[in-house]
């Protein structure tokens, strides 16, 4: 149907397109954006509360599998820094080797803040910022949740389970299968190996500040070079 020469969508004319991953939600964007280009209007109703739940549950999920790979290689990246994990059969790490070590640990979040700022470009039009919009509410709220879930583990690692006690206690239970010496070289690893823990969960907490901070930006300057553009127009 028609209105002053502006296409409307009725609720049930067209299939709905819903995310299944993070790709999946930047097509979908970038096909309800180029729609509403072109002058189509979609209904309020369009989309039901549930339908918008599986966008931000989409972006839930996503944060969270990013979020998973920085906490399991954030670690193993400052260890290899210190010298106390070997990287490429070596416990001397050039330059390259700890960016490298790095990059491993934040290469997933980095392509998905990349892809966020892709998608928040086209925070412009009603239906699509209301799509957008749901999507990073499950994004922040997931890169929150895991964020909170890593901070508190990588404590209950440092203070609850590898004390000197627990850990000396730990490695006696293995005697028939170590000898001391190397009983005492697992032990003077997991003392040095300690430390990252707390080291990394905060570089969690800054990398999850800079995370959500992206978008915004981009919505923030999205929204105000949209305003400049209409004001030329007028």
């Amino acid at each position: 149907m028609s209105k002053s020469g502006t296409t409307v969508i009725e609720k049930d004319a067209s299939a709905k397109l819903i995310p299944h991953g993070l790709f999946d939600m930047m097509k979908i964007v970038w096909t309800y954006h180029s729609l509403e280009q072109r002058g189509v209007e979609f209904p309020k109703d369009f989309f039901t509360p549930d339908d918008m739940l599986k966008y931000s549950t989409c972006g839930i999920v996503e944060s969270l599998k990013s979020g998973l790979i920085t906490v399991i290689f954030t670690p193993i990246a400052f260890a290899v820094a210190d010298k106390i994990v070997p990287i490429f059969g070596t416990k001397e790490p050039s330059t390259f080797d700890k960016v490298f070590a790095f990059l491993l640990a934040l290469s997933l979040t980095t392509a998905y803040a990349s892809v966020l700022v892709s998608i928040t470009q086209r925070y412009i039009f009603p239906f699509t910022k209301k799509i957008i919009k749901n999507f990073l509410i499950g994004v922040i709220t997931g890169k929150l949740l895991i964020t909170v879930i890593a901070f508190i583990f990588y404590h209950w690692l440092y203070i609850k389970v590898l004390t000197e006690d627990k850990v000396i206690s730990k490695l006696q239970s293995f005697k028939y299968f170590l000898d001391p010496d190397k009983s005492n070289i697992a032990y003077n690893w997991i003392m040095e190996f300690k430390p990252t823990l707390l080291i990394s969960a905060w570089f969690i907490v800054l990398t999850t500040v800079i995370f959500i901070t992206i978008p915004l930006i981009s919505i923030f300057i999205t929204i105000r070079k949209n305003r400049q553009l209409t004001e030329e127009d007028l």
